[in-house]
């Protein structure tokens, strides 16, 4: 699904969105008669919602789903640190700033998002985030 969007040619990565969703959905699965939806499901507050909503997060922004992939993001700022979480920030929100920054063209606020994120990544940073770091380094030196 990310290969794809990045490549530019998003709809051949909506099979691995679906399967990308479903895989978000099993866990709740089998909760049908609660009366609740889906959606409602996995935005609603856990101890794990900041990761389930980086990861809805994901599936709208690399589908093209901005407006939804926006409303998540806004969704999480509100939300506590996973429960096994002991970083002083969370990595995955900053990520969500950064991808949001670089839709709005804003390249120099999202290169400090990237940086934050990489900051607070478990294991001592995110290869992802160096990767977008050195991306948008480049594409301000061109401009």
């Amino acid at each position: 699904m990310m290969t794809w969007y990045w490549l530019g040619r998003p709809e051949q990565g909506e099979k691995f969105a679906q399967m990308y969703r479903r895989e978000l959905e099993k866990d709740y699965k089998d909760c049908g008669d609660l009366g609740i939806s889906m959606e409602e499901m996995l935005t609603g507050p856990t101890t794990k919602s900041k990761q389930v909503l980086y990861h809805l997060f994901c599936w709208a922004y690399y589908t093209g789903k901005y407006d939804q992939a926006r409303r998540y993001g806004e969704m999480m700022e509100s939300r506590d640190m996973c429960w096994w979480c002991d970083e002083p920030g969370c990595t995955e929100a900053w990520e969500i700033r950064a991808y949001l920054a670089l839709l709005d063209g804003k390249q120099e606020e999202a290169l400090e998002a990237f940086k934050q994120a990489d900051r607070f990544c478990w294991l001592g940073g995110g290869k992802g985030d160096r990767m977008m770091m050195r991306r948008i380094e480049k594409e301000i030196k061109r401009a």
